[in-house]
């Protein structure tokens, strides 16, 4: 947040007009709008505060973020809150602002955190619990369905939280009625001696989940996504995201189970690279998928991955029947990926004429040739396809020390070059990371 103390400056410089300063005040509640957005919780919040004091016509947007998301990040501040907002008749109107919170560890010094909560918030739409221990020792079950007191909550992010089984996880999702994304992120809970059991006692309530996004130990999603196949979940998502957790590769896996239902709903799949062998299966069936993304960090693929690559990717798109696809993105790929393999001694094999790229007269000039991947000439028959006329690829390299810009550009044009069925749908940028 940078930007925003110069801006403030500036308002405070502006000369004065009939007592009262030029600036219009729509623009000083969008700079106030731009502080909230301070990831930063402690600054965010003491600048706000100031913000608040500055004139009654700063207040109301002032106070408006102050409340828009408040991060519960000890337990002597959720008492401070409790003491002169939520008990105060005065102040008590301002809980309609609130759109999300964020508790933390340090909360569990008061186990009844979330009910203090609970009934007082109608709008709030997003609640992030990070690093809470339900496991030991086990709170009441009613814990996991104090969440039902939030009615317009529909965004649930768990993050590095332990539950005392599986059962009171699934109570936690079946509470938020509207709950349509759902993002866990190394998400714990004791595995059971008779896995069939585990199913038998979920309760009757089922979320229908839009937006699915995953980091989870193997055994983990196989319990969700077993759980998730009985569910409306499978009609209703439209996005899933799978970050470090890769695909079943078994015809059986409740992974394929999962995906071979709702694969008709899907419209996003973001998936690790490594992930390509079983893609194929994978993507057959979704006839309405619309982005394709694909993790390819290096340091999460093998060398035989990294190989043969190219290949699956194009057998994956060739078994794509739909014609929807506008998307694919190959996110934070490296030069391994794009550049041929060295040969068994670590020196580069050679290459033929046409796949050993330099950039053509009038590119933009590089200090050494792109040896593109042989594996590439794999993509050319799939670019031809009439499906995929509309499709645009996106390569985000993983930067430096990878690639400069002026390289990221030099590898625009090899590309084109290389397959010039991507003339006017390849777009090659830098990763933000």
């Amino acid at each position: 947040m940078t930007a925003e103390p110069g801006l403030l400056r500036y308002a405070q410089c502006v000369p004065l007009e009939f007592g009262h300063r030029r600036i219009p005040p729509e623009v000083t509640d969008r700079i106030i709008g731009y502080v909230g957005l301070d990831p930063a919780t402690k600054t965010r919040r003491k600048t706000l505060l100031a913000c608040a004091l500055v004139c009654s016509s700063w207040l109301p947007a002032s106070r408006h973020c102050l409340f828009h998301r408040v991060d519960f990040d000890n337990t002597q501040f959720l008492r401070r809150f409790l003491a002169m907002v939520l008990r105060s008749p005065a102040a008590r109107p301002r809980l309609s602002y609130i759109s999300e919170i964020t508790l933390s560890d340090s909360m569990q010094e008061d186990p009844a955190y979330l009910h203090h909560l609970a009934g007082h918030l109608p709008n709030l739409e997003t609640l992030s619990l990070l690093e809470i221990d339900w496991s030991d020792p086990s709170p009441h079950p009613s814990t996991f369905t104090t969440i039902a007191g939030f009615p317009a909550l529909h965004i649930l992010n768990l993050s590095y939280c332990k539950f005392p089984s599986f059962n009171a996880f699934c109570r936690m999702l079946s509470a938020a009625s509207r709950l349509s994304r759902l993002d866990l992120r190394d998400v714990r809970w004791p595995q059971p001696q008779q896995r069939n059991s585990l199913y038998k006692a979920a309760p009757a309530r089922r979320p229908a989940i839009v937006h699915l996004m995953l980091s989870l130990d193997s055994d983990m999603k196989k319990d969700l996504f077993q759980w998730l196949c009985a569910t409306s979940t499978t009609r209703s998502i439209r996005r899933i995201g799978l970050r470090r957790c890769a695909i079943g590769r078994g015809r059986t896996d409740s992974d394929n189970r999962f995906l071979r239902i709702s694969a008709p709903s899907i419209e996003v799949l973001h998936c690790m690279a490594t992930d390509i062998e079983v893609l194929p299966a994978c993507i057959s069936n979704m006839t309405n998928l619309q982005e394709l993304v694909l993790d390819c960090d290096e340091k999460n693929m093998g060398r035989p991955s990294l190989w043969s690559f190219w290949r699956n990717l194009a057998l994956s798109l060739q078994q794509y029947t739909g014609r929807h696809l506008k998307k694919v993105l190959l996110d934070d790929i490296s030069s391994t990926l794009l550049h041929h393999p060295p040969g068994p001694f670590g020196e580069e094999t050679d290459l033929d004429e046409d796949i050993n790229l330099d950039v053509p007269p009038g590119g933009v000039s590089s200090q050494s040739p792109h040896k593109l991947h042989q594996d590439l000439k794999f993509l050319e028959p799939v670019l031809a396809q009439e499906n995929m006329s509309q499709t645009v690829f996106v390569f985000r390299l993983d930067g430096w020390p990878f690639y400069s810009q002026s390289e990221a550009q030099n590898m625009h044009v090899a590309l084109r070059h290389k397959l010039p069925e991507l003339q006017g749908r390849c777009i090659v940028n830098l990763s933000q990371d």
